[in-house]
């Protein structure tokens, strides 16, 4: 069970990155970076602020729907991937 709760901000980066790849192959927070910047907001318009990797790790972290599948070294990249089902 995580502790945190997910703000309207991050749940909005959550949405770029599940809408503009997927998921549920493992990605680093650099490509997710890249991506929820490339995605935008659904109207069309880009963010004015992009999460950094280690807020979007700690984001990743709190969210109940995304592991770390690997990690590179003792201290190396994480990559994440998403587990929890679609919403449909």
């Amino acid at each position: 069970m995580k502790m945190f709760r997910i703000t309207k901000t991050e749940a909005n980066w959550i949405s770029a990155l599940e809408r503009g790849t997927d998921t549920t192959e493992a990605f680093s927070c650099r490509e997710g970076i890249e991506v929820i910047r490339i995605t935008g907001k659904k109207n069309g318009l880009p963010f004015l602020y992009v999460p950094n990797v280690a807020k979007l790790s700690f984001i990743l972290r709190k969210h109940e729907d995304y592991v770390v599948e690997y990690q590179a070294g003792t201290h190396g990249r994480k990559y994440w991937v998403n587990i929890g089902g679609e919403e449909e």
